[in-house]
């Protein structure tokens, strides 16, 4: 649910800098992989944030929803939600490998998890007309 709320803060807040300012990469994205991937590859070439018109016209299924949670909020569940997944996509490989007898591989999946996890450190906006 958040990579769809995220992908719709981005789009109605036309933010092109959320991604950016929050370190967000499509490792986050396993459910709106192409959707993120469209919308970050059009910043990328365009310099800003495609139209919700546009978008919709590529993604025709994509449920378009009011967001009101702020980008800190978006962006750590992401961060949350994207290391779930990737632990529960190790934790299950490894399993697998127990149960076929490769204890060695399976140890090893397991030892190698902490570097597949999304790092939790983020740019956090600044801003530079603060006097702090």
């Amino acid at each position: 649910m958040v990579e769809l709320q995220a992908l719709n803060y981005v789009l109605q807040k036309k933010d092109s800098s959320f991604f950016r300012n929050y370190n967000i990469c499509d490792d986050e994205f396993q459910t709106y992989h192409k959707e993120y991937k469209y919308i970050k590859d059009f910043i990328d070439k365009y310099g800003v944030t495609p139209d919700i018109t546009t978008f919709t016209e590529t993604f025709k299924d994509f449920p378009v929803t009011d967001v009101v949670d702020s980008p800190e909020f978006l962006s750590d569940k992401l961060l949350l939600e994207g290391n779930s997944a990737i632990s529960i996509k190790t934790i299950g490989r490894a399993l697998q490998l127990f149960r076929e007898g490769k204890q060695k591989e399976g140890i090893a999946e397991v030892q190698l998890a902490p570097s597949k996890l999304i790092s939790s450190v983020k740019k956090k906006p600044v801003n530079i007309t603060d006097d702090t």
